[in-house]
């Protein structure tokens, strides 16, 4: 259960269900990664939240500085980010609420919707039973569970 909530916080730091990141303007690096990730709040207290998403809570610091190694550091430099953001001329979307933002999106288009293939938008299954019934998904999961009673770098 710890891994499955884990990588939906992941997931859900990433607007990637609403928008094609392959048609983005990817010329600049950073207005890509503050354009294509989201802070998100959970409690709407920045410790509490770093806390529970695993130091997710504070996503564009992460994908800006990805070597800073704490949420805590992530958090104090959103500030920063935020104040050059805006003077590049850049959006700076309020953090995204994981209840009432992410978590309806996150239902309709990964529980509720057909797997689709990341590059292409395709379905990757013909129907509801095979996408849930496959083979294979099932395995990578063992793996990726294995990994993590390995340890970081066992992938």
């Amino acid at each position: 259960m710890t891994l499955w909530v884990n990588t939906l916080l992941v997931v859900a730091s990433h607007d990637y269900e609403e928008q094609d990141i392959h048609s983005a303007d990817t010329k600049d690096w950073g207005k890509f990664h503050l354009e294509n990730t989201e802070d998100l709040t959970i409690t709407g207290n920045a410790y509490v939240d770093c806390f529970l998403s695993a130091g997710l809570s504070p996503h564009r610091a992460h994908h800006l500085f990805p070597y800073q190694r704490s949420g805590w550091a992530n958090i104090y430099t959103t500030q920063y980010i935020k104040a050059a953001a805006e003077k590049c001329g850049y959006e700076w979307k309020a953090p995204a609420n994981f209840w009432t933002d992410r978590c309806p999106s996150l239902t309709r288009s990964y529980l509720l919707g057909a797997l689709a293939d990341p590059l292409t938008r395709k379905p990757v299954y013909d129907s509801f039973f095979h996408e849930h019934f496959a083979v294979r998904p099932y395995f990578t999961m063992v793996k990726y569970i294995l990994a993590g009673i390995v340890g970081i770098g066992a992938i």
